[in-house]
């Protein structure tokens, strides 16, 4: 059982849950994250750069919220959000006692859910009472009752449950093709789009309807994850090993990615990844 400690002091929790079966289509997993740092609030570092991933997430933050700000944009707070694909670096700044219970969706469940373009939802952070129903409103307080993180899944799921009940919902060939590009060294973009009898673009065209992105970005955003994932599992590791590793030519190629979606080199990002939250309690991203 995935207990709810009553820490104290400085301290963190970070796991990832897979769903029930009958969600797993439309789930990828839940993220679940507890910092709290109420004891000593100035101690530990509380701000998160958070890279581009590709994601679509519904969060719930039933105890203190976290500030989300991203380039030109005002601060955005909301203790249930909604965000599609991200192409661009935020920050997150953390509350005292931050418990984030985040729904990941696999690719194509956006469009569905809300009946509209996943790209509507890219680069946005959305208050989802915007666009759930009412009964989603109740999910914070349920949670913020629950004893253990075991009761949190059960909760959120007997709402997906319901939510997804109510939709029809038939996985379309790009989402298939999306789980697809997960791997870093999956085929060219073209032999899939050839696969899903597709000209190019009408594959890139369904293809942002369904993630919201061009599966270009898709793919890069891709493999900009598994290098980061790489450095962070192995911090001696030469650039140019980890850029052919993860799907890129070469060293100046995995650096040009970095730079055009977090807007830092590697090695300037690996530094700020190391001042991260979690860090200070000896976890990372793996």
């Amino acid at each position: 059982m995935l207990s709810l400690p009553r820490i104290t002091g400085s301290e963190m929790f970070l796991t990832h849950v897979l769903p029930c079966d009958f969600l797993k289509s439309r789930v990828r997993f839940y993220r679940i994250i507890h910092f709290d740092f109420t004891k000593s609030p100035e101690a530990v570092n509380r701000v998160k750069y958070y890279r581009p991933r590709v994601e679509h997430c519904l969060q719930f933050t039933p105890f203190d919220s976290e500030a989300v700000d991203y380039i030109h944009q005002k601060s955005i707070c909301n203790n249930m959000a909604v965000f599609g694909q991200q192409t661009v670096l935020s920050q997150r700044r953390l509350g005292s006692n931050f418990l984030n219970f985040q729904v990941v969706f696999r690719p194509g469940v956006f469009s569905s859910l809300f009946r509209v373009s996943a790209d509507e939802f890219t680069n946005q952070y959305w208050d989802a009472g915007d666009v759930l129903d009412t009964e989603a409103l109740f999910i914070n307080e349920q949670l913020a009752g629950c004893a253990s993180y075991d009761d949190m899944v059960k909760v959120v799921e007997r709402y997906l449950c319901r939510l997804v009940n109510r939709i029809k919902w038939k996985a379309h060939p790009v989402s298939a093709i999306a789980e697809h590009l997960y791997q870093p060294l999956a085929r060219s973009l073209e032999w899939y789009a050839d696969q899903a009898n597709l000209s190019f673009r009408q594959f890139d065209r369904a293809f942002k309807y369904q993630t919201g992105i061009t599966p270009k970005d898709y793919r890069n955003l891709i493999r900009l994850d598994h290098a980061y994932l790489l450095k962070n599992r192995n911090p001696g590791k030469d650039g140019l090993t980890i850029a052919l590793e993860s799907g890129f030519y070469d060293y100046q190629h995995l650096a040009k990615v970095y730079k055009r979606y977090t807007g830092y080199g590697p090695g300037e990002f690996y530094e700020l990844e190391k001042k991260a939250p979690e860090r200070s309690f000896g976890h990372y991203e793996k």
